[in-house]
């Protein structure tokens, strides 16, 4: 395969250096680390640099690196990659978009993750749906906030798991039911984003009980957004 050509350069300025390595690079750094985790925890099995397996070689890569793309995360299941970007710019726009696409066309790739570091327009938002659209690739957005923590290790979270096709028409069989007879669990949950659930597929969630017995409860996934009360 040959090496895809790079967006254009992306460097953070000499005076806002000592800023990012006391904010930025910790965050950088952070969300890389939970992003190898949530690709495990999908079956994929990521990519890990040398200069990636502590704080101190990562803030001398991030500081003499050339391009953006040099964070790129990359994690294989079976033949297939699945890619991490983490653009720079605090607002992902659709310039930036448009080149990482392209970089991921070049790569061969279909299902790719952009990390926007503090917020992502409303037409960048369109253009994805747009691009998703027209050339049957998958692409998911995260937020770099979202990307400090681990949300399966949360206390109050209980065991989630996405379940394989032949699996979930046993467990309807076995329940005498139909998906549409499911509770719902919305696209926009934290745990359907960490497991990259779709609509139509079955999240097995593991709860205890005031017996202290564990039974497992089952909710389809439906496309949607959780409204604040």
């Amino acid at each position: 395969m040959t090496e895809p050509t790079e967006p254009p350069m992306e460097i953070p300025s000499a005076e806002h250096l000592d800023i990012l390595m006391d904010e930025n690079i910790h965050r950088m750094y952070k969300a890389r680390v939970t992003m190898r985790t949530m690709m495990r925890a999908r079956k994929y099995t990521p990519m890990q640099e040398p200069w990636d397996q502590s704080h101190e070689g990562f803030l001398n890569m991030y500081t003499s690196m050339s391009n953006y793309t040099a964070l790129t995360v990359r994690a294989w299941k079976n033949e297939g990659l699945m890619l991490a970007f983490f653009p720079l710019d605090p607002k992902l726009r659709v310039t930036v978009v448009r080149d990482i696409c392209r970089y991921a066309k070049e790569c061969n790739c279909n299902h790719y993750i952009i990390v926007y570091a503090k917020a992502i327009t409303a037409f960048t938002k369109s253009h994805i749906a747009n691009y998703r659209a027209d050339n049957g690739v998958r692409i998911e957005t995260f937020a770099m906030d979202a990307l400090q923590y681990n949300v399966t290790q949360h206390k109050l979270v209980p065991p989630h798991r996405v379940l394989g096709t032949e699996e979930q028409q046993q467990v309807l069989k076995k329940l005498r039911a139909t998906t549409n007879q499911l509770a719902k669990i919305l696209t926009s949950d934290p745990l359907v984003k960490w497991f990259g659930a779709r609509p139509g597929q079955v999240m097995e969630i593991t709860r205890a009980s005031p017996d202290g017995f564990y039974y497992p409860f089952y909710r389809v996934v439906t496309k949607g957004t959780y409204k604040a009360k």
